[in-house]
């Protein structure tokens, strides 16, 4: 995503160091646990979320990724479009017969579908991201579609502004994109098969996981 916006000049700025993601790609690859792996992912989401501001207009708040509550318009719609995306990979998972609960790289908590957070990982920014980028820079979305909740201090949706979300995360959903491994384009709805197909060869035996 980072290397796709740098190649626009039409973006607010370039990010310099996506060689530095790389090469703790490279560390993550040789990695022998899930706590060195989580290590590498938390400095590597801190140069993510860098280059990510970058491509944000200029006039659109956002300081880094805070998950619960979201401070900023920005954080909430990412938060939000990650359920939307989580829950149809759960309903694909089981589908297919697998338990969405019980996950590998995201711990078994109760309540959590971490299975599904694992496998949409390939997915997020490639779609969600994306999304949201596009929202907040064609002006489709702003902080007055969002409100702050007293209580909690997190920024959602006003129901009106949810339902244009849905609208544009459901023609994202439907649109085709070339994937690395496949001849004919995919969308991310068939990406949610493909993934979950593909992990559910690897439990039984039948093959090796790809994230595509």
């Amino acid at each position: 995503l980072l290397s796709r916006y740098n190649r626009n000049a039409n973006n607010p700025g370039t990010f310099p160091r996506i060689k530095e993601i790389e090469e703790i790609v490279c560390r993550i690859e040789k990695a022998s646990s899930i706590e060195s792996i989580l290590g590498h992912e938390g400095s590597a989401a801190r140069l993510y979320w860098e280059g990510f501001r970058i491509f944000l207009r200029g006039d659109v708040k956002f300081e880094k990724r805070i998950f619960h509550p979201s401070p900023d318009p920005v954080n909430a719609l990412l938060s939000f479009g990650y359920s939307f995306l989580a829950r149809e990979m759960q309903a694909v998972l089981e589908s297919l017969g697998l338990d969405p609960y019980i996950g590998f790289y995201h711990t078994v908590t109760y309540g959590r579908a971490s299975l599904s957070l694992d496998l949409i990982e390939p997915l997020r920014h490639w779609f969600i991201d994306s999304l949201v980028l596009k929202l907040f820079n064609k002006r489709i979305l702003a902080e007055d579609d969002f409100y702050r909740n007293d209580e909690s201090g997190g920024m959602y949706l006003h129901s009106s502004s949810i339902k244009k979300f849905i609208k544009f995360y459901e023609e994202a959903a439907d649109e085709k994109n070339r994937v690395h491994g496949f001849d004919e384009p995919k969308n991310a709805r068939e990406m949610l098969w493909k993934i979950a197909e593909s992990f559910k060869k690897a439990v039984k035996g039948e093959g090796v996981f790809k994230a595509f």
